[in-house]
């Protein structure tokens, strides 16, 4: 609910701080709007990609330990609770049986690049006894990878929109170039043809 709420509140300004303090947004929900925007600025000299960076990753773990917490205090109710309707959590659970470790700190890792909640996987791994210092650190591993892949894979289009762009902007000047020639052509071709029939 604290995290909801907080989202609900910034949520009106997103838009404004995105154009202008990519950075701050990026501290306070950890967008991916918020941390490309940022690398975008970074990348024309406003700013430190570096920066970038830390600034995402707080602002993507800062509420996660809160969902371990809630999975070490009320274990398999919030697991299922939030698992919904097609019962992830309980799933989540028989592989933390079957697996244990081999489970949870790989799922720690790879949770930002799920298409499920997250939090899931955070209150599965707080109820499996995760410690506290492990979740965190793990989850700032995972977050850093998901962090990069987003700004490299970016950087990437935006690259390539470039060369698009530039590459349009050479053909056209090509063409624009050959028409003047034969425009030009043409000109001295009808003062040649005028200067014989004159002749």
């Amino acid at each position: 609910m604290l995290s909801g709420i907080f989202y609900w509140a910034i949520l009106p300004f997103r838009a404004s701080l995105v154009g202008t303090h990519p950075v701050f947004l990026a501290v306070l929900n950890g967008s991916t709007e918020a941390i490309v925007a940022g690398a975008a600025f970074a990348r024309i000299g406003h700013g430190s990609l570096v920066v970038v960076v830390l600034a995402g990753i707080f602002g993507l773990v800062k509420f996660d330990p809160l969902f371990w917490w809630a999975g070490r205090l009320w274990g398999e109710r919030v697991i299922v609770l939030m698992g919904g309707r097609r019962n992830r959590g309980a799933k989540y659970m028989g592989h933390v049986h079957r697996w244990g470790r081999k489970f949870t700190w790989p799922a720690m890792i790879i949770a930002p690049f799920l298409p499920i909640p997250s939090a899931i996987i955070y209150v599965v791994v707080g109820w499996a006894g995760m410690r506290l210092i492990t979740f965190i650190i793990l989850d700032i591993i995972g977050e850093l990878l998901w962090v990069i892949v987003l700004i490299v894979f970016f950087q990437i289009r935006s690259q390539r929109h470039l060369l698009r762009t530039a590459s349009q902007a050479r053909a056209a000047s090509q063409a624009s170039t050959a028409n003047q020639a034969s425009t030009a052509n043409q000109a001295r071709e009808a003062k040649d043809e005028d200067g014989a029939a004159a002749t």
